[in-house]
Order: structure tokens, then sequence, then C-alpha cells
């Protein structure tokens, strides 16, 4: 990993993708016909997963399967991250199976919301991105609406 590519997380789409370009490599000697297990705090768009596996299968990998430590990112974050509307996540709508043939994966498997409640211990975590529970007074149509003006 190149630590001084910056974050893409935060960054627009076409800077996000430089940013996975220039920030990670695959010493291939070190994955040639292995089974490998990648493993992340989240996948939420499946832009860096998806370069991910197509680095280790380039190195040679035999195998890849996909760990978050998070629940599937499904919903969007109106507070905090700017993600706000449900098609720019990979995880929406899809099983952990289409989920892994998006970002060409072998298996996806993600940690429960009871798992995080329970490894972070903090009262009153919001978990909105995860179960589509918005302690917001108004609808999710109408949050991605005001949230995404001026984004397309």
């Amino acid at each position: 990993m190149n630590r001084f590519a910056g974050r893409g997380f935060i960054s627009s789409p076409g800077l996000r993708r430089r940013v996975i370009e220039a920030k990670y490599g695959v010493i291939p000697g070190s994955v040639k016909d292995k089974r490998v297990i990648l493993v992340d705090d989240s996948i939420v768009r499946g832009s860096t997963a998806s370069r991910l596996t197509r680095l280790l299968r380039a190195a040679g990998a035999r195998e890849v399967h996909l760990r978050s430590a998070a629940p599937p990112v499904a919903y969007p974050c109106f507070l905090g991250v700017d993600i706000p509307t449900r098609r720019e996540l990979v995880a929406h709508g899809r099983s952990p199976g289409e989920v892994a043939g998006i970002v060409d994966a072998d298996t996806v498997l993600y940690a429960t919301v009871e798992d995080l409640v329970e490894a972070v211990g903090l009262p009153g975590l919001c978990l909105s991105c995860f179960t589509g529970t918005y302690w917001l007074p108004y609808s999710i149509e109408f949050l991605e609406e005001r949230f995404s003006q001026g984004r397309r």
C-alpha cells in the first residue's frame, strides 16, 4: 500500500479511481497459486474491493475471498459520510453472492449488525447505513433527493 496516495473514499469518483490505482500493489510471489482472504473495514461502493481482487488475480491468486468487518452498507449515510443515494452502494438490494460477482471475489462475507453492536459496545450507535432505519422524521426518498442535489 502506498500511504502517500491519499484517501480515496471521500473523493470524487474520478479521483477515487486514481487513488485506488496508485495506492495498492501486490507482490506476485506472495499470492501466486494461493487462496487469499482479503479483509477490509467495509465494502461501500465496491470500487476498492474490485480493484484489489483484480490485482490479486492478476498476480496469480487461485481464489480471492472478501471479508468485511462491517455489515453490508446498503443505505445512504446522510449525516457524516458523503453517500447520498442507495444506487451508489454495491450491497443495496444485493446478496453477498451478487456482490462477489460484481467485485470478482469467490465469496463475500459480512459481519452482522449484532456483531458490530457487540464489538463496539456503545449505546445509541447509529446503524442507519446498515439497517435503513433513520432517526430523522423523513422518508429515505426525501432525504436522497435533498442530499444528492447538485451531484449529478
